[in-house]
């Protein structure tokens, strides 16, 4: 760092350890990974918010750096994960659970405060055929993001996120083809406000000899706009995103 005079050393330690269980006779797969990482060094991250301009031009900024001052952080993180199929049907079972739990000192707005910054994560999926012409995949993806001082004041959080989604694929006499993929995205914004996006596409297709012809609807709910949330130790960030219109594009393909 220029000007300090001397270099600022950080000591990280990790230790992690992994258990791993294959049954190919019950067709079952289990995986426990834990992990614990220590950092302690000269340097501890600061984030500040500066606003600028005048009331027809305003702007803001965010400035990320690293004060030398004798900071520590900790992690801890364990995952379990779980496939399972059968012989008797044509059925995948997978669930993924995960918990980060990090305690760290940090700077905001120029205030020292010891933070302490959890996650929370399920998720569970299932794929399945219904004889030799109908697919079907659901995915359940649950999350809670925590973030609190312990030391010092700052601003806190406890959000949830939800985001079920199911996708079909049906085939007809071996050459029509529908596809229908669908999520709703449930992002707790602030305590107890809830943003709730709803998507949808659709593709049916035919295809006969070397021409496929396809029709397809996208954005059927015509969402104009989707909100979500960036979460973290140093900050909270909401994203606004522009999307497309609902449209229909038709065409054909061809090969030689």
């Amino acid at each position: 760092m220029s000007g300090l005079g001397k270099v600022h050393n950080t000591q990280n330690d990790n230790f992690s350890v992994r258990f791993t269980y294959n049954n190919p006779l019950k067709l079952l797969n289990v995986s426990v990974f834990g992990s614990i990482g220590t950092s302690t060094g000269g340097v501890i991250p600061s984030i500040s918010l500066f606003e600028k301009g005048d009331g027809n031009y305003p702007f803001s900024y965010v400035l990320r750096e690293e004060v030398p001052m004798t900071g520590t952080r900790c992690s801890r993180r364990v995952q379990f994960s779980a496939t399972k199929s059968f012989f008797t049907m044509p059925l995948l079972l997978d669930l993924k659970l995960s918990i980060t739990d990090a305690a760290s000192s940090l700077i905001q707005q120029g205030e020292y405060f010891d933070t302490r910054y959890r996650v929370w994560s399920a998720i569970f999926s299932a794929d399945a055929s219904f004889g030799e012409n109908t697919d079907v995949s659901v995915k359940l993806p649950y999350r809670i993001d925590e973030r609190l001082a312990t030391t010092g004041v700052s601003p806190g959080y406890l959000l949830s996120s939800f985001d079920p989604s199911v996708n079909l694929k049906i085939k007809f006499m071996g050459k029509m083809r529908i596809a229908a993929n669908s999520t709703v995205n449930i992002n707790e914004m602030s305590e107890g406000d809830y943003n709730i996006t709803p998507f949808a596409d659709l593709r049916i297709s035919y295809k006969n000899s070397r021409r496929e012809y396809y029709v397809q609807a996208l954005n059927v709910f015509d969402n104009r706009e989707f909100l979500t949330k960036l979460t973290g130790e140093l900050s909270y960030t909401e994203r606004l995103y522009k999307l497309r219109p609902f449209s229909v594009i038709a065409g054909f393909t061809f090969t030689l």
